[in-house]
């Protein structure tokens, strides 16, 4: 049987600000997932902005490889169109290649 991989990715968001090591009511759902969960405590990210720091996690690539880069994408809404040529390096195709569910889900908190 195949294990559950889920990948949570958070924009600027502060290590302090996650429920890690916490049972508070409010996070008792993420509290939960955490405890099970493999954490990083020592991660740097490939750029200082979102859209190619994302390309570099789901491709183990850096920017500079992959080459999507504040340069290139002036608009978040360039973002499809750019990376269309890296489709089958991420992660999720490789997974779903392995016979996995890959869904993405988006949510905005504010």
């Amino acid at each position: 049987m195949q294990p559950n991989i889920v990948i949570i990715l958070a924009d600027t968001m502060r290590l302090d600000a996650l429920p890690i090591n916490t049972d508070r009511k409010r996070y008792s759902n993420i509290s939960s997932l955490i405890k099970e969960a493999m954490v990083y405590d020592n991660v740097i990210s490939p750029s200082s902005w979102t859209i190619p720091s994302h390309i570099s996690i789901f491709t183990g690539q850096y920017p500079s490889e992959h080459g999507i880069n504040e340069g290139n994408v002036k608009k978040f809404a360039e973002y499809p169109k750019m990376i269309g040529h890296l489709n089958e390096r991420f992660i999720t195709t490789k997974l779903r290649h392995e016979g996995y569910y890959t869904p993405m889900l988006l949510a905005e908190v504010w």
